[in-house]
């Protein structure tokens, strides 16, 4: 089972009290745009989901992109699509 966390805050604010459960062998992919890419050169959000659920085996990949919007994603020639990436993690 993949879980996708789309990290576009104003669209998640009204979602907020809805529970997200997370399993074990979980893959947490995080999409979004420069704010999500740069996510990586810290790494406080994957040290977090790990320290909260160390027996989970969580697997997390950062799929963001600088300048990604919602419905447009430039991407080089031949680059793989969104789905079929999602669909592999």
């Amino acid at each position: 089972m993949t879980l996708a966390l789309l990290l576009v805050l104003p669209a998640t604010a009204s979602r907020a009290s809805e529970a997200l459960e997370i399993k074990r062998d979980d893959s947490i992919v995080v999409l979004g745009n420069t704010f999500a890419e740069r996510m990586h050169l810290f790494g406080y959000f994957e040290t977090f989901l790990h320290c909260r659920f160390p027996d989970h085996r969580l697997k997390v990949r950062n799929m963001g992109w600088s300048a990604d919007e919602v419905d447009q994603m430039i991407r080089p020639r031949g680059f793989p699509k969104l789905t079929d990436q999602l669909r592999s993690h």
